[in-house]
């Protein structure tokens, strides 16, 4: 993604006057487009941790019952 935009820069400005025009029209779409990719790694990342603290805890309390000899009730998510 940013070799495509540098590239493009480079090409552009290499060209100057008439072309310059549109490295002003692409602006900032590559921040934009590496923000977002980074922003829903780093969400789908978090949402994985939660997944894995809940299924910790239920395992936790699951080996604590055990050792207990209790009998515990929990819906399987």
């Amino acid at each position: 993604m940013r070799h495509h935009y540098a590239y493009l820069r480079k090409v552009l400005g290499e060209k100057k006057e008439t072309l310059l025009q549109m490295i002003r029209k692409v602006g900032n779409t590559e921040q934009r487009k590496v923000n977002d990719i980074l922003y829903t790694r780093s969400a789908e990342r978090e949402r994985e941790k939660k997944k894995e603290k809940k299924k910790e805890r239920k395992r936790e309390l699951v080996n604590i019952a055990k050792q207990n000899n209790t009998c515990i009730f929990c819906l399987v998510t």
